[in-house]
Protein backbone atom coordinates (compact mmCIF):
# COMPACT_ATOMS: atom_id res chain seq x y z
CA UNK A 1 0.00 0.00 0.00
CA UNK A 2 0.91 3.34 -0.52
CA UNK A 3 2.46 5.63 2.24
CA UNK A 4 1.44 8.56 3.06
CA UNK A 5 4.41 10.70 2.10
CA UNK A 6 4.67 9.27 -1.63
CA UNK A 7 0.30 9.42 -1.78
CA UNK A 8 0.89 13.32 -0.72
CA UNK A 9 3.37 13.36 -3.09
CA UNK A 10 0.93 12.19 -6.17
CA UNK A 11 -1.97 14.37 -5.32
CA UNK A 12 0.52 17.55 -5.60
CA UNK A 13 1.84 16.19 -8.67
CA UNK A 14 -1.44 15.38 -10.79
CA UNK A 15 -3.06 18.57 -9.42
CA UNK A 16 -0.72 20.25 -11.46
CA UNK A 17 -1.51 18.55 -14.55
CA UNK A 18 -4.07 19.73 -16.92
CA UNK A 19 -5.21 18.02 -20.08
CA UNK A 20 -3.63 19.64 -23.75
CA UNK A 21 -7.05 18.34 -25.35
CA UNK A 22 -9.83 16.98 -23.97
CA UNK A 23 -10.23 14.11 -27.04
CA UNK A 24 -6.88 12.77 -26.29
CA UNK A 25 -6.93 12.33 -22.30
CA UNK A 26 -9.46 9.61 -23.24
CA UNK A 27 -6.92 7.06 -23.29
CA UNK A 28 -4.55 9.05 -20.59
CA UNK A 29 -7.91 9.12 -18.21
CA UNK A 30 -8.67 5.43 -18.63
CA UNK A 31 -4.90 4.50 -18.10
CA UNK A 32 -4.55 6.46 -15.09
CA UNK A 33 -7.90 5.81 -13.75
CA UNK A 34 -6.63 1.71 -13.63
CA UNK A 35 -3.61 2.92 -11.96
CA UNK A 36 -4.90 5.09 -9.50
CA UNK A 37 -6.97 2.51 -8.44
CA UNK A 38 -4.55 -0.45 -8.37
CA UNK A 39 -2.18 2.37 -6.22
CA UNK A 40 -5.23 2.49 -3.56
CA UNK A 41 -4.98 -1.62 -3.57
CA UNK A 42 -1.19 -1.86 -2.91
CA UNK A 43 -0.86 -3.45 -6.12
CA UNK A 44 1.70 -1.64 -7.49
CA UNK A 45 3.45 -3.74 -10.18
CA UNK A 46 0.18 -3.84 -12.25
CA UNK A 47 -0.47 0.04 -11.69
CA UNK A 48 2.98 -0.09 -13.06
CA UNK A 49 2.06 -2.28 -16.34
CA UNK A 50 -1.18 0.09 -17.16
CA UNK A 51 0.85 2.79 -16.94
CA UNK A 52 4.41 1.49 -19.01
CA UNK A 53 1.44 -0.07 -22.00
CA UNK A 54 0.03 3.43 -22.18
CA UNK A 55 3.25 5.58 -22.56
CA UNK A 56 4.27 2.66 -25.59
CA UNK A 57 0.78 3.60 -26.89
CA UNK A 58 1.12 7.30 -26.72
CA UNK A 59 4.90 8.57 -25.70
CA UNK A 60 3.83 12.19 -25.30
CA UNK A 61 1.91 11.41 -22.80
CA UNK A 62 4.10 12.58 -19.97
CA UNK A 63 1.64 13.19 -17.37
CA UNK A 64 1.30 9.26 -17.23
CA UNK A 65 5.06 8.86 -17.79
CA UNK A 66 5.42 11.06 -14.46
CA UNK A 67 3.20 8.76 -12.44
CA UNK A 68 4.81 5.92 -14.18
CA UNK A 69 8.37 7.68 -11.96
CA UNK A 70 7.00 8.11 -8.64
CA UNK A 71 5.49 4.24 -8.50
CA UNK A 72 8.95 3.69 -9.29
CA UNK A 73 10.26 5.72 -6.55
CA UNK A 74 7.87 4.11 -4.16
CA UNK A 75 8.56 0.19 -5.24
CA UNK A 76 12.36 1.45 -4.82
CA UNK A 77 13.16 1.19 -8.64
CA UNK A 78 15.82 4.06 -8.81
CA UNK A 79 16.90 3.30 -12.27
CA UNK A 80 12.77 3.25 -14.04
CA UNK A 81 12.15 6.44 -11.79
CA UNK A 82 15.51 8.11 -13.29
CA UNK A 83 14.34 7.23 -16.50
CA UNK A 84 11.42 8.10 -16.48
CA UNK A 85 11.82 11.69 -14.62
CA UNK A 86 14.93 12.09 -17.28
CA UNK A 87 12.44 11.49 -20.44
CA UNK A 88 9.87 14.22 -18.67
CA UNK A 89 12.05 16.40 -18.16
CA UNK A 90 13.09 16.20 -21.97
CA UNK A 91 9.21 16.56 -23.22
CA UNK A 92 7.86 19.41 -21.54
CA UNK A 93 8.68 22.57 -19.67
CA UNK A 94 7.47 25.20 -17.20
CA UNK A 95 5.95 23.60 -14.28
CA UNK A 96 5.68 20.07 -15.28
CA UNK A 97 9.34 19.71 -15.91
CA UNK A 98 10.35 21.43 -12.25
CA UNK A 99 8.02 18.90 -10.49
CA UNK A 100 10.24 16.02 -12.58
CA UNK A 101 13.27 17.78 -11.65
CA UNK A 102 12.41 17.46 -8.02
CA UNK A 103 11.51 13.94 -8.38
CA UNK A 104 14.52 13.15 -10.97
CA UNK A 105 16.59 14.63 -7.86
CA UNK A 106 14.83 12.26 -5.21
CA UNK A 107 15.70 9.11 -7.24
CA UNK A 108 18.98 9.57 -7.78
CA UNK A 109 20.17 10.03 -4.02
CA UNK A 110 19.88 6.05 -3.95
CA UNK A 111 21.90 5.66 -6.47
CA UNK A 112 24.96 8.20 -4.60
CA UNK A 113 24.35 10.50 -6.62
CA UNK A 114 24.15 12.99 -4.06
CA UNK A 115 26.18 15.83 -5.39
CA UNK A 116 23.90 16.13 -8.75
CA UNK A 117 20.94 16.17 -6.62
CA UNK A 118 22.45 19.12 -4.60
CA UNK A 119 22.71 20.76 -7.46
CA UNK A 120 19.78 20.13 -9.22
CA UNK A 121 17.52 21.34 -6.23
CA UNK A 122 19.89 24.27 -6.11
CA UNK A 123 18.78 25.25 -9.40
CA UNK A 124 14.90 24.62 -7.69
CA UNK A 125 14.85 26.79 -5.13
CA UNK A 126 13.79 29.86 -6.91
CA UNK A 127 10.88 28.31 -8.56
CA UNK A 128 7.65 30.37 -7.28
CA UNK A 129 5.81 27.18 -7.26
CA UNK A 130 7.85 24.74 -6.09
CA UNK A 131 10.65 26.83 -4.22
CA UNK A 132 9.96 25.87 -0.80
CA UNK A 133 9.85 22.02 -0.84
CA UNK A 134 13.01 22.52 -3.04
CA UNK A 135 14.90 24.65 -0.58
CA UNK A 136 14.13 22.67 2.35
CA UNK A 137 15.25 19.31 0.60
CA UNK A 138 18.67 21.20 -0.47
CA UNK A 139 19.17 22.20 3.17
CA UNK A 140 18.58 18.48 4.27
CA UNK A 141 20.71 17.17 1.81
CA UNK A 142 23.99 19.87 2.75
CA UNK A 143 23.34 18.52 6.28
CA UNK A 144 23.67 14.76 5.73
CA UNK A 145 20.09 13.60 5.65
CA UNK A 146 18.91 11.78 2.71
CA UNK A 147 14.88 12.21 3.58
CA UNK A 148 13.05 14.60 1.27
CA UNK A 149 10.07 16.51 2.59
CA UNK A 150 6.59 16.37 0.84
CA UNK A 151 6.63 18.10 -2.38
CA UNK A 152 4.21 20.96 -1.98
CA UNK A 153 3.42 22.50 -5.39
CA UNK A 154 1.64 26.16 -5.81
CA UNK A 155 -1.46 25.40 -7.48
CA UNK A 156 -1.59 26.74 -11.15
CA UNK A 157 -4.42 28.40 -13.18
CA UNK A 158 -4.98 26.90 -16.53
CA UNK A 159 -6.87 27.81 -19.61
CA UNK A 160 -7.75 26.20 -23.01
CA UNK A 161 -9.57 27.42 -25.91
CA UNK A 162 -10.70 25.57 -28.73
CA UNK A 163 -12.18 26.57 -32.55
CA UNK A 164 -14.75 24.09 -34.92
CA UNK A 165 -15.49 23.89 -38.15
CA UNK A 166 -17.94 21.68 -39.25
CA UNK A 167 -19.07 21.71 -43.27
CA UNK A 168 -22.28 18.98 -44.17
CA UNK A 169 -25.79 18.21 -45.12
CA UNK A 170 -28.92 17.53 -43.52
CA UNK A 171 -31.79 16.49 -45.08
CA UNK A 172 -34.28 18.03 -42.76
CA UNK A 173 -33.49 21.06 -40.57
CA UNK A 174 -35.17 21.10 -37.53
CA UNK A 175 -35.71 24.53 -35.72
CA UNK A 176 -33.75 23.74 -32.54
CA UNK A 177 -34.34 26.40 -29.48
CA UNK A 178 -32.35 23.94 -26.97
CA UNK A 179 -31.24 20.81 -26.20
CA UNK A 180 -35.00 19.95 -25.15
CA UNK A 181 -36.16 17.48 -27.98
CA UNK A 182 -40.06 18.59 -26.97
CA UNK A 183 -38.35 22.00 -28.58
CA UNK A 184 -37.95 21.04 -32.28
CA UNK A 185 -39.76 21.49 -34.83
CA UNK A 186 -39.60 20.28 -37.88
CA UNK A 187 -39.39 22.26 -41.36
CA UNK A 188 -39.42 19.79 -44.32
CA UNK A 189 -36.27 21.84 -45.23
CA UNK A 190 -33.09 19.98 -46.81
CA UNK A 191 -30.15 22.13 -47.18
CA UNK A 192 -26.12 21.93 -47.02
CA UNK A 193 -25.01 23.98 -44.13
CA UNK A 194 -21.65 25.16 -42.06
CA UNK A 195 -20.91 25.49 -38.29
CA UNK A 196 -18.55 27.44 -37.10
CA UNK A 197 -17.71 27.17 -33.45
CA UNK A 198 -15.62 28.14 -30.28
CA UNK A 199 -14.76 27.83 -26.61
CA UNK A 200 -12.80 29.10 -24.36
CA UNK A 201 -12.22 27.58 -20.35
CA UNK A 202 -10.07 28.50 -17.34
CA UNK A 203 -9.61 26.48 -14.06
CA UNK A 204 -8.78 28.43 -11.28
CA UNK A 205 -7.39 26.16 -8.27
CA UNK A 206 -8.66 27.50 -4.86
CA UNK A 207 -6.42 24.71 -3.46
CA UNK A 208 -5.46 21.10 -4.23
CA UNK A 209 -8.92 20.14 -3.25
CA UNK A 210 -11.18 22.87 -5.40
CA UNK A 211 -10.93 24.31 -8.24
CA UNK A 212 -13.13 26.90 -9.77
CA UNK A 213 -14.40 26.60 -13.71
CA UNK A 214 -14.72 29.23 -15.89
CA UNK A 215 -16.51 28.51 -19.67
CA UNK A 216 -17.58 30.36 -22.59
CA UNK A 217 -18.71 29.25 -26.36
CA UNK A 218 -20.62 29.71 -29.41
CA UNK A 219 -21.41 28.64 -32.28
CA UNK A 220 -23.17 30.08 -35.63
CA UNK A 221 -25.05 27.33 -38.22
CA UNK A 222 -25.71 28.87 -41.80
CA UNK A 223 -27.38 26.71 -44.60
CA UNK A 224 -26.88 27.84 -48.13
CA UNK A 225 -30.68 26.69 -49.60
CA UNK A 226 -32.77 30.14 -49.87
CA UNK A 227 -35.39 28.46 -48.04
CA UNK A 228 -33.27 27.29 -45.46
CA UNK A 229 -31.37 30.23 -44.91
CA UNK A 230 -33.83 32.04 -42.36
CA UNK A 231 -33.13 29.54 -40.29
CA UNK A 232 -29.42 30.08 -39.83
CA UNK A 233 -29.02 29.93 -35.83
CA UNK A 234 -26.44 31.65 -33.72
CA UNK A 235 -26.32 30.02 -30.14
CA UNK A 236 -24.09 31.15 -27.00
CA UNK A 237 -23.25 30.27 -23.44
CA UNK A 238 -21.40 31.50 -20.10
CA UNK A 239 -20.79 28.91 -17.16
CA UNK A 240 -18.95 28.56 -13.95
CA UNK A 241 -18.54 25.79 -11.38
CA UNK A 242 -16.71 24.47 -8.49
CA UNK A 243 -14.98 21.22 -9.23
CA UNK A 244 -12.90 19.03 -7.61
CA UNK A 245 -9.32 19.06 -7.80
CA UNK A 246 -6.68 16.66 -8.80
CA UNK A 247 -5.84 15.63 -5.15
CA UNK A 248 -10.02 15.35 -4.29
CA UNK A 249 -10.53 13.47 -7.04
CA UNK A 250 -7.40 10.77 -6.34
CA UNK A 251 -8.57 10.74 -2.67
CA UNK A 252 -11.97 9.98 -2.64
CA UNK A 253 -14.09 7.67 -4.60
CA UNK A 254 -17.34 9.98 -4.36
CA UNK A 255 -16.86 13.70 -5.82
CA UNK A 256 -19.44 16.35 -6.31
CA UNK A 257 -19.16 19.57 -8.27
CA UNK A 258 -21.63 22.27 -8.60
CA UNK A 259 -22.80 25.54 -10.83
CA UNK A 260 -24.91 27.76 -12.96
CA UNK A 261 -25.06 28.07 -17.10
CA UNK A 262 -26.75 30.79 -18.64
CA UNK A 263 -27.06 30.19 -22.66
CA UNK A 264 -29.01 31.38 -25.36
CA UNK A 265 -29.97 31.43 -28.81
CA UNK A 266 -31.66 33.53 -31.89
CA UNK A 267 -32.68 32.29 -34.56
CA UNK A 268 -32.55 34.65 -37.87
CA UNK A 269 -35.82 34.15 -39.47
CA UNK A 270 -38.56 36.76 -40.68
CA UNK A 271 -41.14 34.09 -41.17
CA UNK A 272 -40.59 32.13 -37.60
CA UNK A 273 -38.69 34.89 -35.64
CA UNK A 274 -37.96 33.86 -32.07
CA UNK A 275 -34.88 33.33 -29.44
CA UNK A 276 -34.38 31.89 -26.29
CA UNK A 277 -32.54 32.10 -22.96
CA UNK A 278 -31.62 29.55 -20.59
CA UNK A 279 -30.32 30.08 -16.99
CA UNK A 280 -29.68 26.19 -14.86
CA UNK A 281 -28.19 25.83 -11.63
CA UNK A 282 -26.84 22.27 -11.74
CA UNK A 283 -25.23 19.99 -9.21
CA UNK A 284 -23.15 16.94 -10.06
CA UNK A 285 -21.87 13.53 -8.27
CA UNK A 286 -19.15 11.10 -9.70
CA UNK A 287 -18.43 7.48 -7.99
CA UNK A 288 -15.53 5.75 -9.04
CA UNK A 289 -17.09 2.37 -8.21
CA UNK A 290 -13.84 0.04 -9.45
CA UNK A 291 -10.83 0.92 -12.03
CA UNK A 292 -13.43 -0.30 -14.89
CA UNK A 293 -16.75 1.25 -13.49
CA UNK A 294 -17.66 4.59 -12.53
CA UNK A 295 -21.65 6.32 -11.89
CA UNK A 296 -21.92 9.98 -12.24
CA UNK A 297 -25.30 12.18 -12.14
CA UNK A 298 -26.61 15.31 -12.36
CA UNK A 299 -29.36 17.40 -11.52
CA UNK A 300 -30.13 20.41 -12.98
CA UNK A 301 -33.35 23.09 -12.35
CA UNK A 302 -33.40 26.12 -15.23
CA UNK A 303 -35.53 28.54 -16.32
CA UNK A 304 -36.55 29.38 -19.98
CA UNK A 305 -37.62 32.20 -22.14
CA UNK A 306 -38.84 31.94 -25.37
CA UNK A 307 -39.73 35.05 -27.57
CA UNK A 308 -43.53 35.39 -27.91
CA UNK A 309 -43.64 37.40 -30.98
CA UNK A 310 -45.43 35.24 -33.68
CA UNK A 311 -46.97 33.34 -30.76
CA UNK A 312 -51.01 33.42 -31.51
CA UNK A 313 -51.99 32.15 -28.36
CA UNK A 314 -49.51 32.25 -25.67
CA UNK A 315 -51.69 30.09 -22.93
CA UNK A 316 -51.68 27.23 -25.34
CA UNK A 317 -48.14 28.06 -27.20
CA UNK A 318 -45.70 30.01 -25.31
CA UNK A 319 -42.66 27.47 -24.50
CA UNK A 320 -41.54 29.53 -21.86
CA UNK A 321 -41.28 28.42 -17.88
CA UNK A 322 -39.22 26.38 -15.45
CA UNK A 323 -38.02 23.07 -16.20
CA UNK A 324 -35.96 20.02 -14.09
CA UNK A 325 -33.54 17.68 -15.80
CA UNK A 326 -32.25 14.99 -13.61
CA UNK A 327 -29.96 12.06 -15.18
CA UNK A 328 -28.34 9.25 -14.40
CA UNK A 329 -25.26 7.60 -16.51
CA UNK A 330 -23.01 4.43 -15.85
CA UNK A 331 -19.54 4.11 -17.46
CA UNK A 332 -17.43 1.01 -17.77
CA UNK A 333 -14.03 -0.23 -19.61
CA UNK A 334 -15.42 -2.78 -22.30
CA UNK A 335 -12.38 -4.55 -24.02
CA UNK A 336 -9.92 -1.97 -25.08
CA UNK A 337 -12.97 1.01 -24.98
CA UNK A 338 -15.54 2.32 -22.95
CA UNK A 339 -19.18 1.63 -22.98
CA UNK A 340 -21.65 3.88 -21.25
CA UNK A 341 -25.99 4.01 -21.04
CA UNK A 342 -27.79 5.78 -18.20
CA UNK A 343 -31.28 6.57 -18.06
CA UNK A 344 -32.46 10.65 -17.73
CA UNK A 345 -35.82 12.87 -17.47
CA UNK A 346 -36.98 15.97 -18.55
CA UNK A 347 -39.86 17.60 -16.82
CA UNK A 348 -40.85 21.21 -19.03
CA UNK A 349 -43.70 23.44 -16.99
CA UNK A 350 -44.00 25.44 -19.99
CA UNK A 351 -46.30 28.01 -19.83
CA UNK A 352 -48.46 27.16 -23.33
CA UNK A 353 -49.95 23.55 -22.33
CA UNK A 354 -48.94 22.71 -25.77
CA UNK A 355 -45.37 22.15 -24.60
CA UNK A 356 -45.59 21.59 -20.96
CA UNK A 357 -43.82 17.89 -21.54
CA UNK A 358 -42.50 15.40 -19.85
CA UNK A 359 -39.70 13.51 -20.96
CA UNK A 360 -38.07 10.05 -20.13
CA UNK A 361 -34.64 9.02 -22.05
CA UNK A 362 -32.06 6.03 -22.19
CA UNK A 363 -28.70 6.38 -23.97
CA UNK A 364 -26.47 4.00 -25.16
CA UNK A 365 -22.52 4.86 -26.19
CA UNK A 366 -19.80 2.85 -27.01
CA UNK A 367 -15.78 5.04 -27.57
CA UNK A 368 -13.14 3.28 -28.84
CA UNK A 369 -10.57 5.77 -28.28
CA UNK A 370 -7.16 4.21 -30.08
CA UNK A 371 -8.76 2.00 -33.29
CA UNK A 372 -5.53 2.84 -35.37
CA UNK A 373 -3.29 5.61 -36.07
CA UNK A 374 -5.27 8.06 -33.61
CA UNK A 375 -8.08 7.31 -34.77
CA UNK A 376 -11.05 7.37 -32.35
CA UNK A 377 -14.26 5.95 -33.07
CA UNK A 378 -17.53 6.52 -31.17
CA UNK A 379 -21.17 4.74 -31.50
CA UNK A 380 -24.61 5.95 -30.24
CA UNK A 381 -28.04 5.69 -29.65
CA UNK A 382 -30.76 7.08 -27.84
CA UNK A 383 -34.53 6.26 -27.06
CA UNK A 384 -37.01 8.99 -25.53
CA UNK A 385 -40.55 8.92 -24.90
CA UNK A 386 -42.16 12.32 -24.82
CA UNK A 387 -45.71 12.80 -23.37
CA UNK A 388 -48.01 16.34 -23.88
CA UNK A 389 -50.64 15.34 -21.21
CA UNK A 390 -52.22 19.02 -21.29
CA UNK A 391 -51.77 19.68 -25.40
CA UNK A 392 -54.46 20.07 -26.66
CA UNK A 393 -54.19 17.15 -29.22
CA UNK A 394 -52.98 15.02 -25.94
CA UNK A 395 -49.85 14.43 -27.89
CA UNK A 396 -47.46 11.30 -27.35
CA UNK A 397 -44.19 11.50 -29.04
CA UNK A 398 -41.23 8.27 -29.59
CA UNK A 399 -37.84 10.33 -30.60
CA UNK A 400 -35.06 7.79 -31.14
CA UNK A 401 -31.97 7.94 -32.84
CA UNK A 402 -28.31 7.43 -33.13
CA UNK A 403 -24.68 8.36 -35.15
CA UNK A 404 -21.12 7.64 -35.64
CA UNK A 405 -17.88 9.40 -35.51
CA UNK A 406 -14.56 9.04 -36.33
CA UNK A 407 -11.75 11.52 -35.28
CA UNK A 408 -8.19 11.56 -36.67
CA UNK A 409 -5.82 12.99 -34.50
CA UNK A 410 -3.07 15.44 -35.95
CA UNK A 411 -0.11 16.21 -33.89
CA UNK A 412 -1.05 17.31 -30.33
CA UNK A 413 -3.48 20.08 -31.09
CA UNK A 414 -5.24 19.46 -35.15
CA UNK A 415 -8.16 16.69 -35.40
CA UNK A 416 -9.91 15.86 -38.83
CA UNK A 417 -13.63 14.17 -37.94
CA UNK A 418 -16.54 12.39 -40.02
CA UNK A 419 -19.98 12.27 -38.80
CA UNK A 420 -23.57 10.18 -39.33
CA UNK A 421 -26.56 10.93 -37.42
CA UNK A 422 -30.16 9.57 -38.10
CA UNK A 423 -33.31 10.63 -36.18
CA UNK A 424 -37.18 9.96 -35.98
CA UNK A 425 -39.87 11.38 -34.14
CA UNK A 426 -42.92 9.30 -34.40
CA UNK A 427 -45.99 11.04 -33.04
CA UNK A 428 -49.79 10.45 -32.75
CA UNK A 429 -49.94 13.64 -34.42
CA UNK A 430 -49.66 13.64 -37.78
CA UNK A 431 -47.87 17.35 -38.41
CA UNK A 432 -44.93 16.51 -35.23
CA UNK A 433 -43.77 13.43 -37.32
CA UNK A 434 -40.30 13.78 -38.94
CA UNK A 435 -36.92 11.61 -39.78
CA UNK A 436 -33.58 13.06 -40.32
CA UNK A 437 -30.26 12.31 -41.94
CA UNK A 438 -26.91 14.43 -41.02
CA UNK A 439 -23.47 13.79 -42.21
CA UNK A 440 -20.26 16.05 -41.91
CA UNK A 441 -17.16 16.33 -41.85
CA UNK A 442 -15.28 18.15 -39.31
CA UNK A 443 -11.54 20.13 -38.01
CA UNK A 444 -10.57 20.97 -34.94
CA UNK A 445 -8.18 23.15 -32.97
CA UNK A 446 -7.40 23.65 -29.28
CA UNK A 447 -4.95 25.98 -28.29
Amino acid sequence: MLNLKTATALLALLSAFTSAYAGVATNQEIAQTYATHYMHQGQLEDAIDVLRQQITADPKDTSSEQLLGLIALERQIWSLAQRSFESVIRKTHGTDQQIARYYLAQSIVPQGKVDQAIQILAALRSDPFIGDSAHEAYDRLKSGSREFPLLSVTPESSWQAGIDLLAGYDSNVLLVADANLAAQTDTHTASPYTTIAGRWMRIQPRNANRSWMYGLNGSFTGYTVAEAKDFNTLSGAISFDSVPGQATLLARAVTHSYGMEFSGSYLNTSGYQFFNWTDSLRYRGLWRMSSTQQLDWELAIRYQKYSTASVSDTTLNDRSGPGLRPRLNYQARLGKGVFSTGLQYEQNFAIGTNYASRTWGVPVGYALPALFWKTTLSVNADFNSIAYAQSTTNRADNNYGGGVSLGRLIGKSFMLSSFYSYRRNSSNVDSAQYKKHSIALGASYVF
